[in-house]
């Protein structure tokens, strides 16, 4: 029983290596991929300010609602959504919520020029169409 318990272990540890060491393929035409972790809640809209990511990568904006409001939102519903400030940077746009899927990616292209990026990131509740929370990060991309 300690054999398979071992076995099985080291099977998992190995799978993920894959993805760890970013030589997992995406759907950007690439391999790997760069987190960004969006939490957001009653007072809280946290978004990491800078983030580097390399061409032909996924970028993934990891959404990570409160599950408990006092201000009565149901911020599992609330729409995240990420939206270029020009148009050079109109392709870090997306959008979903938590309920639908626990993240949303968009792809950093190969063409796209190695500088940085402004997008703003909006909660908006989709019961009132109110927008919620509002924050200004910025994406470097890196050959």
């Amino acid at each position: 029983m300690i054999r398979v318990t071992i076995i099985v272990s080291l099977a998992l540890m190995l799978s993920g290596c894959e993805s760890i060491f970013g030589i997992a393929e995406n759907e950007c035409g690439g391999r790997g991929h760069k987190n960004i972790k969006i939490e957001y809640g009653d007072g809280k809209f946290l978004v990491d300010a800078v983030v580097r990511v390399k061409k032909k990568r996924e970028l993934r904006f990891k959404l990570d609602p409160d599950r408990r409001s006092d201000l009565g939102y149901d911020y599992k519903k609330t729409v995240v959504e990420t939206d270029g400030k020009t148009v050079p940077d109109d392709w870090v746009n997306g959008s979903d919520a938590y309920n639908n899927n626990r993240y949303f990616k968009v792809c950093v292209d190969n063409a796209l020029d190695e500088r940085g990026y402004n997008y703003t990131v909006t909660f908006t509740d989709p019961d009132t169409s109110k927008q919620i929370g509002l924050v200004d990060p910025r994406v470097i991309v890196e050959n």
